[in-house]
């Protein structure tokens, strides 16, 4: 409740830019909470760099009280590996924001300005998932269009037995098998 607006977007920026640098994983999924915090993780790079930048700036005008060194290091890889995960983000090759939404008007008209604002970061919407339909809704009015697909209302996979049900299901939808 104490910590500020922003951190836990700062700590998966930082773990973000590590994991990249590391090459430790071939795909990384990240599930962020609505809205407000996908913005968020999506801005935090040009705000995080901005901010380590006039740092840089402070510590080099003071390096005499600031004594630089390990610090100064610090800074740089932070602005190195956060530049590699703004690269990698907006690469729609490698990266893109998957859109899910309800087919509600409300939640419609959401699903609009988070497609647009996403676009307006440089990031890439390959496509948008109407989630528990029971029939396919009217197409998303957004320009360039984007793929849309249905998710079918279904119960929800719980336990481990239902979840690798539910995996090969998606797998032989996409033609996996």
């Amino acid at each position: 409740a104490l910590a500020p607006p922003g951190i836990d977007e700062l700590y998966a920026l930082i773990w973000l830019g590590d994991a990249v640098a590391e090459g430790a994983y071939e795909r990384i999924v990240i599930d962020p909470a609505p809205t407000g915090h996908l913005i968020r993780l999506l801005e935090m790079p040009s705000l995080a760099l901005d901010w380590s930048h006039r740092l840089l700036r402070l510590m080099l005008k003071y390096r005499e009280l600031a004594g630089g060194g390990e610090l100064t290091a610090d800074l740089v890889a932070f602005a190195r590996r956060t530049r590699a995960v703004t690269a990698l983000l907006q690469n729609p090759a490698e990266a893109g924001v998957l859109v899910v939404a309800l087919d509600e008007p409300v939640v419609r008209l959401e699903a609009c300005r988070i497609i647009d604002r996403v676009r307006s970061l440089g990031n890439h919407v390959p496509a948008l998932i109407w989630n528990r339909v029971r029939e396919a809704p009217a197409p998303l009015p957004v320009e360039p269009t984007v793929p849309q697909f249905v998710a079918a209302a279904v119960p929800s996979p719980i336990g481990p037995a239902r979840l690798l049900e539910w995996l090969d299901d998606w797998r032989a939808l996409r033609g996996d098998g």
